[in-house]
């Protein structure tokens, strides 16, 4: 594996596919032999009802409308269903995995685009072999479709922020601004804070305030609003500008007024350890390090990730309505910090040296046998029909 410098363009095409291979099995992987969960039946059988109603504004569900969520995931399911002709485990999953493996994809460019392609490669590899990645890409609910459309406009932002080429800045912000419109399509409205606090914080510290009008932010604002604003104008107009639900669904569940979380202030502490599974000992390391500056050109990078993640983390804590799946969309800038991380252990050791990376490697690898056998003792006593699975 080599550089962005590197004329060996072949090996690259290579690396390149064997990392998105990895990332489709990895999604694909017995995707169906798990039964629909109740959230998971939501979505499938509100895309059921779309296509024999032949109604695709007004969701329902058991007859019922069903209005708690925006609607992409139902329209993805019902289109995917008109290929495959039935709405079963498959096809009410396939549109994650598309996103999971998209999510992968976006890694591997933009991080090739900051750092290098070695980096790129091993973040990635990161990313779609933790835990939050294979959960939900084997998962109906819409969460991974929300975690790609936040990848990609917190990484487009970056790469519009830093580009020196005025035509790749308006690139990089027209895709901001679409994946931003249709990431509350896919789950709004919860890429508003998740994209623009983190983004504020960075123009804050950076103090970049003369590149704001370099963002499109007119041009921005009318292609997100012509993306977002559509369905929900029209379902509040069906409903006679009746918000109730809404209201219960995404402001009162933020104070805990409605379906709390009912979790103690340091859930999220744990998660973020069982979604980076099995990385989890490079998770503390990959926090604190943004700060050392024996990271050089790197950091500033490592920066971005790092304020991405923890002012995430911080509202996610603070918000009373906590869930696990929640934190995905944080977890690839952690996969991100992790990569960097290991190719300097494996390859670079300027930030570390031979002895202590060759130290934590091997410890993690011991790590892994025993919690992985360990694990399998535990099912086998616990839960036997789930071994051979």
């Amino acid at each position: 594996m080599e550089n962005t410098q590197s004329s060996n363009r072949t090996a690259k095409i290579l690396i390149v596919c064997g990392v998105l291979l990895i990332s489709a099995v990895i999604a694909f992987w017995m995707l169906s032999e798990r039964t629909l969960d109740s959230h998971e039946c939501f979505v499938s059988l509100t895309a059921r009802e779309m296509l024999q109603s032949g109604d695709w504004l007004i969701p329902t569900c058991n007859g019922h409308p069903r209005l708690n969520k925006t609607p992409l995931s139902y329209w993805l399911v019902a289109g995917a269903a008109m290929i495959t002709g039935k709405v079963d485990e498959i096809t009410a999953r396939l549109p994650s995995v598309v996103f999971a493996i998209l999510s992968a994809a976006a890694v591997l460019y933009f991080v090739n685009q900051w750092l290098s392609f070695r980096i790129a490669a091993m973040s990635t590899i990161v990313w779609v072999t933790s835990l939050g990645y294979i959960r939900n890409s084997h998962s109906a609910r819409p969460d991974m479709a929300l975690a790609f459309f936040i990848v990609l406009c917190l990484m487009s932002f970056y790469s519009a922020v830093t580009a020196e080429n005025r035509r790749r800045q308006i690139i990089y912000m027209l895709i901001f601004w679409i994946s931003f419109g249709l990431g509350n399509l896919a789950k709004g409205p919860a890429p508003i804070p998740l994209v623009l606090i983190p983004l504020a914080a960075y123009v804050v510290i950076n103090r970049s305030w003369r590149l704001m009008p370099k963002l499109l932010p007119f041009t921005g604002i009318i292609i997100f609003l012509a993306i977002m604003l559509p369905w929900p104008l029209f379902i509040a107009n069906s409903w006679h500008w009746d918000l109730t639900l809404w209201k219960k669904e995404y402001v009162q569940r933020l104070y805990g007024e409605y379906a709390p979380g009912r979790y103690p202030i340091y859930f999220y502490f744990l998660i973020m350890f069982k979604f980076v599974t099995p990385w989890v000992a490079f998770l503390p390391m990959a926090l604190v390090a943004p700060f050392y500056r024996i990271w050089d050109k790197k950091q500033p990078v490592m920066k971005f990730l790092w304020l991405w993640f923890v002012a995430d983390f911080i509202f996610l804590t603070i918000d009373a309505g906590k869930r696990q799946h929640y934190i995905l969309p944080l977890m690839p800038a952690m996969a991100i910090l992790i990569g960097i991380l290991l190719e300097d252990m494996i390859f670079e050791r300027k930030a570390y040296s031979r002895i202590f990376a060759k130290n934590v490697l091997q410890w993690h690898i011991v790590a892994l046998i025993v919690g992985i056998t360990a694990a399998t003792i535990y099912l086998a006593k616990a839960n036997p029909q789930a071994i051979p699975a």
